[in-house]
């Protein structure tokens, strides 16, 4: 680009200091002429190399939409390639055009991708999030009448680590909170209830074991025990 803005500008002074005098025009004329001539040249074979470095990018390019590796690295890959493609300069004229729509259509797929998977990491956040809310609401309803429902809340528990790692955030953390407390208050109540029937069985189990005693000391002092 530097080259060519040499060329134009020289192109442009070249009028501003006309005209010469007469027997001088030819010679400078024609010497002018040679030098925009291998100025020229260099312009194109440069053009030439800096478009055949710019196809070079388009096979990486395209390479890289095909690459297996995350939707997020290969973003960055690509904003490396346009920074090489930025240095460059540009192509010839024409060509540089043609260059350019390939590599932004690769580019743009690229990104597309990026964006897509940016998505779906956003609606399997979402969907998690509604699970667990779903669960917490299942289980604050809940309320155990007896011991051996405890299944069904190691089956909760196993649900929401199944739910891990919830998105980072105040709602993930509330989350959390409300559900160890939930399964706190709910652990509390199964041991209540365990409790409880562990007592009923031995007011069940208590006057025959009354009885039993009773018997034995009546053995023990040589009486009759009868049927017990």
């Amino acid at each position: 680009d530097i080259l060519r803005q040499i060329r134009d500008r020289a192109r442009e002074q070249w009028q501003q200091f006309s005209p010469v005098p007469r027997e001088r025009a030819k010679p400078l004329g024609q010497r002018f002429g040679r030098v925009r001539h291998e100025l020229q040249a260099l312009i194109d074979r440069r053009a030439g190399e800096i478009g055949e470095a710019k196809r070079q990018l388009i096979a990486e390019a395209e390479a890289l939409v095909e690459a297996d590796m995350p939707a997020t690295q290969r973003s960055e890959d690509a904003k490396a390639l346009q920074a090489r493609w930025r240095a460059l300069g540009r192509a010839a004229k024409g060509e540089e055009q043609m260059l350019w729509r390939q590599f932004r259509g690769l580019c743009d797929r690229i990104f597309a991708a990026r964006e897509a998977e940016r998505e779906n990491r956003a609606q399997q956040a979402q969907a998690r999030l509604d699970s667990m809310q779903a669960l917490i609401d299942r289980f604050d309803a809940w309320q155990p009448e007896r011991a051996d429902e405890s299944a069904t809340l190691d089956a909760g528990i196993r649900e929401a680590e199944a739910l891990e790692p919830l998105p980072g955030g105040r709602r993930s953390e509330g989350m959390r909170r409300r559900w160890q407390g939930i399964v706190r208050t709910r652990r509390e109540r199964l041991m209540h209830l365990a409790l409880a029937e562990q007592a009923d069985r031995w007011q069940v189990l208590r006057p025959l074991v009354d009885a039993h005693v009773a018997a034995d000391a009546k053995m023990l002092q040589g009486e009759d025990a009868g049927d017990v």
